[in-house]
């Protein structure tokens, strides 16, 4: 026969009362008789205590397993009384032990869940140190504060794009105030989308930030009713959520809360309804290399698009090639997004008055317009509220929006107004604008082109350029001349917008106001 080979306590194990959390998968509690093995992990339901234990007997080195819940002391009494006659031990000591560690796995157990609440408390005092908060102030208060922040932004490694980040930057901290605004970041493939978003998210308090990459259907109702107040949510890809977490996720944009109703056992078997609801008063960010997003998300959200063009392209590979060769110092992007979470932390909520909101209409014709119009004036207050130290009150302590604010709105939110009255979406219009820049250069015949010969000058996909014909086909941008599928249509282009100049009298158009106030 096999000999049992003895345990031996190492000089942790061997303490005698105290509990051994350095593996948090197997905790150690030597008490006066015997040692006690928790294995696995502690429910986290502070109403119960089901554990499985190991109990060794130091005296006949015997081993004990079994599944208790340490609260339930008529199943503990009937385990140490067996257990008790089994080893021949005073089941007054048994008592005495499990007593102390019952307790101190109760101990234990709050410390995890206190470590948890005070982890970004902690992230958040390390970073508010006395200097950086001294800079954030000395921000905040400088007058040209939107311009700085622009640049920062690009030292922060986001090249371009100088209205479309500083425009994301104030739709992120919007939570913080209220006037919460919603956007999706629309662009193809590659196109630097998440690159945009999460060096945004990066100058956000963290402690404030939730960025996911899916979810699920029923994910957003089981929240916390106040888990989602307060705080940025970022979704890396629209099409990762299904269709009820897309309604569910619309219904918290639009109400601020989600209700659903299900059915529970009472304690005599009875079926009762239960209401359980979940708050959301937040700001979000969302990427999409969709070309046609599903109307009742467009509404609710403010749309950006990438830029894809050939410079933007250029400017890119620059900075990568400068910063693989050592170029750019990684700790100054780091100490700037730290200085701007401090900004963001040093702000704080007010109500906000624009006196001039009802002399500033923006163009006829927009679509949905309703939504776009209160989107823009909370895109105004957010600005507002970021120069909160150079603002004036009025008596009931809320600031007063000046013209510089709106200049700024209309600046960085003008893309925005933009794609609202175009009919094609940011990815499709850039498109369209090459096509007929390759066609005039190349003084084709009749102006007529084939798929294949601008897949092959833009260096697109056959898929791709296929989607965009596609779309341009349906809004009456082009049509097919000639030509049957086999060999490939022939196109020809039947709407010839100017879309600079048009962009240019919609933006006169709204300075014609400005100036006029």
């Amino acid at each position: 026969m096999k000999k049992r080979k003895n345990h031996q306590l190492t000089g942790e194990e061997n303490s005698t009362g105290k509990l051994i959390t350095k593996n948090p998968q197997k905790l150690i509690y030597t008490g006066k008789h015997v040692t006690i093995e928790v294995l696995g992990t502690l429910p986290m339901d502070l109403s119960n205590m089901k554990v499985t234990i190991c109990v060794f007997n130091l005296a006949s080195l015997n081993k004990t397993r079994a599944k208790l819940d340490l609260f339930d002391s008529s199943n503990i009494e009937i385990f140490l009384n067996n257990l008790a006659e089994k080893e021949n031990i005073n089941v007054d000591f048994l008592w005495d032990d499990f007593k102390e560690l019952t307790t101190r796995l109760e101990v234990h157990r709050e410390a995890i869940y206190e470590k948890e609440a005070l982890f970004l408390k902690t992230c958040r005092k390390n970073e508010m140190t006395g200097k950086i908060k001294n800079l954030a102030f000395n921000l905040l208060k400088e007058q040209d504060l939107p311009e700085k922040i622009t640049r920062l932004l690009g030292n922060c490694g986001i090249i371009g794009e100088e209205n479309a980040r500083f425009a994301l930057f104030v739709i992120a901290l919007s939570y913080k105030t209220n006037y919460h605004i919603h956007s999706i970041v629309q662009g193809e493939s590659g196109s630097g989308k998440s690159h945009l978003i999460n060096t945004v998210a990066e100058c956000i308090p963290q402690e404030d930030v939730l960025n996911f990459t899916r979810i699920t259907g029923k994910a957003l109702y089981y929240f916390e009713s106040d888990d989602l107040n307060n705080k940025l949510i970022l979704i890396q890809d629209f099409e990762s959520l299904d269709f009820n977490a897309k309604l569910a996720f619309r219904e918290l944009q639009s109400s601020g809360n989600l209700t659903s109703s299900f059915a529970i056992k009472d304690k005599t078997g009875t079926l009762n309804a239960k209401i359980k609801q979940v708050s959301a008063q937040f700001s979000s960010i969302i990427t999409t290399s969709r070309t046609e997003i599903f109307y009742d998300n467009l509404s609710r959200s403010v749309i950006i698009g990438v830029d894809e063009s050939y410079d933007q392209t250029d400017r890119i590979i620059k900075y990568q090639n400068d910063s693989f060769s050592g170029e750019f110092d990684p700790g100054e992007s780091d100490s700037i997004k730290c200085l701007l979470r401090n900004c963001v932390r040093n702000l704080k909520s007010y109500d906000v008055i624009n006196p001039f909101a009802n002399r500033l209409i923006l163009p006829s014709g927009i679509k949905m317009a309703r939504r776009l119009n209160h989107q823009f004036n909370c895109f105004v207050a957010n600005i507002t509220i970021l120069n909160q130290f150079m603002r004036k009150k009025d008596s009931k302590s809320r600031l007063i929006t000046t013209k510089e604010d709106l200049l700024t709105a209309v600046n960085s939110f003008f893309n925005c107004i933009f794609l609202k009255v175009d009919d094609l979406d940011s990815s499709t219009r850039q498109f369209f604008e090459k096509l007929k820049a390759y066609i005039i250069k190349n003084k084709l015949t009749g102006y007529l082109f084939t798929q294949r010969e601008v897949r092959c000058y833009l260096n697109l996909s056959k898929t791709m350029v296929n989607r965009y014909l596609s779309v341009l086909i349906n809004h009456e941008y082009i049509y097919i001349v000639s030509g049957p599928s086999n060999k490939g249509f022939k196109y020809k282009i039947a709407v010839w917008d100017d879309t600079e100049k048009f962009k240019n009298k919609l933006k006169k158009d709204l300075y014609r106001q400005i100036k006029k106030l």
